[in-house]
């Protein structure tokens, strides 16, 4: 009988350690699954960024090399182009940026790269800062006046230096491009940089002029 209990009781006491290292097991699992998609959640942006990153320097390569094959761009062609279609590329040297430009602003536009707007004689480009899987117009605000950058427009180039920059409030935007619409802005053949500040809050509008250098 003695030898029969005894028995059940080991058993019992194999069961007990059984479940502890089970649930021990089970803890480690959790925690690991826990600390692997804690890193991924860390790293995604920075993987989106590269990716992207990529994906708009094969367009802009492609760009040029399309470009070389044509010699009569015009206002005309920039006209004839449709919404969303690329017409030609940005770099900023200072802040490590070289992005396409679409012609348009549109939603879609703006989430793969720069739009462009022409108002009589002035060049409006408008980028997004705070998207966390590219890095669009989120390092504009590093600019200084009298920092350069340039824009390829169908293989037409504009070397540029930065003359002013605003911040301004949505109702001051909105009266700048007014003041554009009447070409009463800083003696017009303007190429205007426009993104949103301060980042993911997007109540004002940071507006970087820049000139073409003689």
């Amino acid at each position: 009988m003695k030898i029969a209990i005894n028995k059940i009781l080991r058993e019992k006491e194999k069961e007990k350690k059984k479940s502890k290292f089970i649930k021990k097991n089970n803890y480690t699992i959790f925690v690991l699954l826990g600390l692997i998609l804690g890193l991924m959640l860390l790293i995604y942006p920075y993987i989106g960024q590269m990716i992207s990153r990529n994906i708009q320097n094969k367009k802009i390569e492609e760009f040029k090399k399309i470009m070389q094959l044509h010699d009569d761009r015009d206002e005309k062609e920039i006209l004839s182009r449709k919404i969303g279609e690329m017409l030609g590329y940005i770099e900023i040297e200072k802040i490590d940026l070289s992005l396409p430009i679409y012609n348009g602003t549109t939603d879609e536009i703006l989430l793969n790269g720069i739009g462009y707007m022409k108002i009589n004689t002035d060049i409006i480009l408008f980028g997004h800062s705070g998207i966390s899987t590219k890095i669009l117009f989120d390092n504009l605000f590093k600019l200084s006046k009298e920092d350069e950058f340039k824009i390829n427009i169908l293989g037409n180039e504009k070397k540029c230096i930065v003359i002013n920059i605003e911040k301004m409030s949505m109702s001051e935007f909105n009266r700048f491009i007014e003041k554009i619409e009447i070409q009463k802005y800083n003696n017009n053949n303007n190429i205007i940089l426009v993104t949103c500040t301060p980042k993911y809050i997007n109540t004002h509008r940071l507006v970087i002029s820049g000139i073409e250098k003689e």
